[in-house]
């Protein structure tokens, strides 16, 4: 080979060797582009103990299902953010790992130190992770360990429920008052409690009544209620029932109460719709018929619209009494302490301890036989009457009778 030769194939390896080189250097630098840009959308995650910082979040969790199905979720952590200011702290869930502290789904926490926290609203049947989150003022956000949970899809085979019928009395004539404690309450708790009460022992007759009282988890939780316009002396079984989302059903032991038979001086409650009243006080028992009548005093001398609405929301057709009626009154006052004391309750302490009737006359059902448009008043406590006198205002009693 000449050296002329020679010279032109160093020539042309040396244009070669140039080529790849450049070729390599568009390599490196488009590597290097990309991994920059690679690191620009990288999740950032920093390591919260190389800034002096802890958010250590337990496993351990607890769990309960409120009333409307949404499961509430309890966590505990350890917080120490040193003498850094932290904006804003707590801790962030979602259904995906590694949930930002932008997100909605998060829990503020205040304190420091041993922390819990309850994070509400979480579906059934779900995976969650739960991290936590320290915001500082120059807005960079630490994040500490992640831990997972998974919402239960069935908890009827562990949820407790101690349901009992803590206290049931005979509130009157015609009433039941019932207490129900519902403790232990433990994974669930149910969609609502509700009272039944029939006259037959296997409730195949049963009413309701229901009581919306929330049942929190962990404590004691008693729901009251009253059972109105019930039958006189008349047995009832009562339970109280708490049902769950999936229908199931937790039943008390049963109770039975039986209510008061009618007699002079008890309170007989007279309910129509939305009104409920127990002022109406037994003067007279006809047993035979099956009837009572009633004696009520209204607060205000010589009302008598209090008689138009005591007829139109009870459906008792009320009147004056008459003299006889006036004297059985007086008589019942006298003799029968229970009813004097009920029947004083609008009058003064003296009256009262006295169980006297006033002496003053009051308006009779009897028309004067001289003046078709005049009324008797009658004093039982001096058994006088007088024709109407309409110079001044009249105490009004009113009785009626009902069946029972």
């Amino acid at each position: 080979m000449s050296v002329q030769q020679q010279i032109i194939n160093t020539m042309k390896i040396s244009q070669v060797s140039t080529r790849f080189t450049k070729l390599f250097a568009i390599i490196a630098l488009f590597a290097m582009t990309a991994c920059s840009e690679d690191d620009d959308n990288a999740i950032v995650i920093p390591d919260i103990s190389q800034e002096g910082f802890e958010f250590a979040t337990e496993s351990q969790t607890d769990f309960f299902i409120n009333s409307s199905g949404d499961v509430e979720l309890t966590v505990t952590a350890n917080v120490d953010h040193g003498t850094t200011t932290a904006t804003e702290k707590g801790f962030v869930y979602g259904t995906t790992t590694l949930p930002e502290a932008s997100s909605r789904n998060k829990v503020v926490i205040v304190a420091d130190g041993d922390v819990t926290a309850t994070i509400t609203g979480l579906d059934q049947s779900a995976s969650y992770f739960i991290r936590g989150f320290i915001t500082t003022a120059d807005g960079k956000v630490f994040y500490g360990n992640e831990i997972s949970f998974s919402t239960p899809d069935n908890t009827a085979d562990s949820r407790t429920l101690a349901l009992a019928v803590a206290n049931a009395n005979t509130n009157g004539l015609r009433e039941l008052s019932i207490s129900v404690s519902a403790s232990d309450v433990a994974i669930e708790a149910p969609t609502r409690i509700f009272i039944e009460y029939s006259t037959s022992q296997d409730f195949s007759d049963a009413e309701t009544l229901t009581n919306n009282t929330d049942i929190s988890e962990g404590s004691s939780n008693t729901v009251v209620s009253n059972l109105r316009d019930l039958a006189v002396d008349q047995t009832y079984f009562v339970r109280a029932v708490a049902e769950y989302n999936d229908d199931e059903t937790v039943v008390s032991e049963v109770q039975e109460l039986t209510t008061l038979a009618p007699a002079v001086g008890l309170s007989f409650p007279l309910s129509d719709g939305d009104y409920d009243s127990a002022g109406f006080l037994i003067l007279n028992v006809d047993a035979a018929n099956r009837t009572v009548t009633l004696v009520q005093i209204p607060e205000d001398e010589g009302a008598d619209e209090w008689r138009d609405s005591y007829e139109v929301r009870t459906g008792v057709d009320f009147q004056n009494p008459s003299q006889d009626q006036a004297l059985a009154i007086k008589t019942a006052i006298e003799s029968n302490q229970d009813f004097c004391f009920a029947f004083s309750s609008t009058k003064s302490l003296q009256d009262l301890i006295d169980c006297e009737v006033e002496d003053d006359f009051i308006w009779t059902s009897s028309i004067s036989p001289t003046d078709d448009e005049a009324a008797i008043l009658f004093n039982p406590a001096t058994n006088e009457a007088k024709e109407f006198d309409k110079t001044s205002e009249r105490p009004l009693w009113l009785v009626g009778t009902v069946n029972f």
